[in-house]
């Protein structure tokens, strides 16, 4: 028992981190971010533990771990982004932020943890050290560097933006099947309504 509620507190730390993270993102004050995180914490401590099994606790942990890392991957861009000078890379790096952190928060709002670490060891660690080296050279005016920041800027930034993008649409193609579907079935039961309407009120 004591395995699982270790198990059980471990996910609710990561969630709490993940509340409290999105909630800064969005522009929450840490005085309303700190007391959600903590509900969510308690919240799922409190919850009935499960037997759970050690594959899917092995699995739970990888999801944890990438989850913290993710968090401190988004914030190094957060903080590296405020530091480009370049007016078009700026902008565009805030675009790649703000996506960043809606993949999070779908991915926690659906539980979909199980894309997290694809998404960190894919696409955030990349870019955060991609980042790093670029910050660095750009604010240090380097001229035999200038090739290699504007290929950044205008090859680099465009095809993170759209992995980034391609990443979040995916994210969702379940639920897009599911809204076809559904789709479908109420074309189907409105055509069977009309039908039967119809027929019951022809003289």
């Amino acid at each position: 028992m004591a395995g699982h509620v270790s198990q059980r507190e471990l996910l609710a730390g990561g969630a709490a981190i993940a509340v409290l993270f999105n909630g800064l993102v969005i522009g929450l004050t840490p005085w309303l971010s700190i007391p959600l995180a903590v509900v969510t914490y308690t919240a799922i401590v409190l919850l009935r533990p499960r037997p759970i099994p050690d594959a899917t606790v092995e699995e739970a942990h990888r999801q944890h771990l990438a989850l913290q890392e993710a968090i401190a991957n988004a914030e190094a861009i957060r903080v590296l982004h405020t530091r480009i000078a370049n007016p078009a890379a700026h902008e565009q790096v805030g675009r790649i932020l703000n996506r960043i952190a809606q993949v999070m928060a779908v991915m926690l709002e659906d539980g979909a943890l199980a894309a997290m670490p694809l998404f960190n060891d894919r696409l955030l660690a990349p870019v955060r050290a991609l980042l790093t080296e670029y910050v660095r050279l750009s604010s240090r005016e380097i001229s035999s560097a200038q090739e290699l920041l504007e290929k950044t800027e205008t090859h680099d930034l465009p095809r993170i933006e759209r992995a980034i993008e391609t990443f979040y649409e995916r994210l969702h193609r379940s639920h897009i099947v599911d809204l076809a579907t559904l789709s479908e079935v109420l074309d189907i039961n409105l055509d069977s309504i009309a039908t039967t309407s119809s027929r019951r009120f022809t003289p």
